[in-house]
């Protein structure tokens, strides 16, 4: 188990240059955007503007500040995400235009390579006390606000956008509610 500290994630530029993201892990430790089976990331989108575009990934997205927006996929109709909304999955290749309902938003985001992994990302509330194992590939916990967890029988503090990374087999002791958006990673069979 580790705790991923906002301060230390890498920045960024967007792949188009559009704006500026937050890598806050990827797998293979180092990979670059082509060589990644699975990617995690805080975007900052300033601006409409179109995503940039990521053949032959699965890509989930969820608000995590700000005055949200709207996403069209191909031309189709608009999707609104806001900061309570559920994440809203689609495919990376496709074009993928945005919309800022009011103002600068914060979303996150993780891509897995298809054919390798498969994603699910959820918001949740984990009660006080309640306990997290590790999925197949690996779990991330995204602190949406800051919690508590048990490592090495000592409390230590998550803060909001830190991460908390869950391998598989491991076990995680929630000591205070946490709201946090999960990700699970399985590999593909």
């Amino acid at each position: 188990m580790r705790i991923l500290r906002r301060a230390d994630y890498r920045r960024m530029p967007w792949k188009n240059g559009g704006g500026l993201t937050e890598e806050i892990a990827v797998h293979p430790p180092g990979a670059d955007m082509d060589g990644f089976d699975w990617r995690l990331s805080i975007a900052h989108v300033d601006t409409d503007g179109p995503f940039s575009r990521f053949p032959g990934i699965d890509r989930s997205i969820a608000v995590l500040s700000g005055g949200g927006m709207g996403l069209s996929v191909e031309g189709g109709d608009e999707v609104a995400l806001l900061e309570a909304a559920a994440p809203f999955a689609f495919d990376g290749g496709s074009a993928v235009v945005s919309r800022l309902f009011a103002g600068p938003t914060v979303d996150l985001n993780i891509m897995t390579r298809r054919g390798r992994l498969t994603h699910w990302m959820q918001r949740i509330v984990l009660p006080v006390d309640s306990e997290i194992a590790g999925a197949e590939a690996g779990t991330l916990l995204v602190a949406t606000a800051p919690f508590g967890v048990m490592v090495g029988g000592e409390t230590t503090a998550v803060t909001a956008f830190d991460t908390v990374q869950v391998d598989a087999g491991e076990r995680l002791g929630v000591v205070s509610e946490a709201a946090v958006i999960r990700i699970d990673l399985a590999p593909v069979r």
